[in-house]
């Protein structure tokens, strides 16, 4: 069996909205496996630093997804 890529995919994020930055935050691994208090206490956390900043900002990220093709 061969592997043969059949598409590439790259996103890039530039504008992000503060709720953005909370939902991110706490969607990442380390940050999702607190339990919910301290997921509470990182948002609250978040929210105090972030609060000074516009509604929305750029927030460059980028993200690459590729599908393949299985060929038996």
């Amino acid at each position: 069996m061969i592997l043969n890529p059949l598409i590439s995919l790259r996103f890039r994020t530039l504008g992000l909205l503060l709720n953005g930055v909370i939902d991110r935050a706490l969607s990442t691994s380390f940050i999702a496996s607190l339990d919910k208090r301290e997921q509470n206490e990182v948002a609250s956390q978040l929210v105090k630093l972030v609060s000074e900043m516009p509604d929305q900002f750029d927030y460059p990220y980028n993200s690459e997804s590729w599908v393949w093709m299985l060929k038996a």
